[in-house]
């Protein structure tokens, strides 16, 4: 749950995300882009297999 509300700030805040884009620590690419590769580390953060014990 905590990771979906990181999610979906990150979305929500996409003009920040815009704004900085030409710093080196954002990648340049489009949104669709940025949302898809944010849904893929969201997948994998709540994947089960993928917690520690």
């Amino acid at each position: 749950m905590e990771s979906r509300k990181r999610f979906l700030h990150i979305l929500n805040n996409f003009k920040e995300y815009e704004a900085a884009k030409e710093k080196s620590f954002y990648i340049n690419a489009s949104k669709d882009e940025w949302r898809d590769n944010l849904k893929y580390l969201n997948e994998k953060i709540n994947n089960p297999e993928n917690k520690c014990i």
